[in-house]
């Protein structure tokens, strides 16, 4: 989804004409004397703006050449009216989300899901409305580079002691220290994102389990 953008495009949205009377399209008929329906370019700005306000509310760039943007921002805002969830509207490495009701204030506990609209570059902070807090590993160390993707569902939960916010999952920058205690030792990613065992002498694809 896109907004008009040929040369011959006005710059400025034109003035609305008053309202007539309701009626449909048709292609007429040259035989019955009837003219085809002439469509004019008030009622395609109208089209065009409608479509554009859900995909922008969707939280979605609006974007020449894609043709689902429209979709997806339906699918975001019927998950953004579920619970304490809301969609990213910050920067890289700051987080913004707006929940309805608006927060004043962090009760201890809170759990926080929102979509991240961007990856995260390195440490991270989170702003659910009622001012930013830190965004940090379960372990409470700072977020290193790849733990949030992209267009992933982030879940996390207040801690009042140490004001900040705790993802609730175990992130990428975790592994090695979850390896030097041998928890999940033999599994590997086979190269096609497949999750896989890999025990000595025998092939991994033996064991496929499931998608990443």
């Amino acid at each position: 989804m896109y907004q008009i953008d040929v040369p011959s495009a006005s710059p400025m949205l034109p003035a609305g004409s008053a309202p007539g009377v309701a009626g449909y399209f048709t292609d007429g008929s040259v035989a019955g004397g009837i003219d085809p329906t002439v469509v004019p370019a008030e009622f395609l700005n109208a089209v065009m703006l409608e479509l554009l306000g859900i995909v922008t509310a969707g939280g979605v760039a609006p974007t020449k050449g894609s043709n689902g943007q429209v979709l997806l921002a339906i699918q975001n805002l019927i998950e953004a009216r579920s619970g304490n969830y809301a969609l990213d509207t910050g920067a890289a490495g700051a987080y913004v989300v707006v929940l309805s009701p608006p927060l004043t204030a962090y009760p201890n506990g809170l759990q926080v899901r929102f979509r991240a609209t961007h990856p995260n570059a390195g440490a991270c902070t989170l702003d659910a409305g009622a001012g930013v807090r830190q965004l940090v590993r379960d372990d409470g160390a700072p977020l290193q580079q790849g733990d949030i993707p992209n267009n992933s569902v982030v879940s996390a939960t207040y801690d009042k002691p140490a004001d900040v916010f705790l993802l609730n999952s175990v992130v990428p920058s975790q592994f090695g220290s979850i390896a030097k205690l041998n928890i999940g030792a033999g599994l590997i990613n086979d190269g096609a994102g497949n999750l896989a065992f890999n025990f000595a002498g025998q092939a991994s694809a033996n064991y496929f389990y499931s998608q990443f």
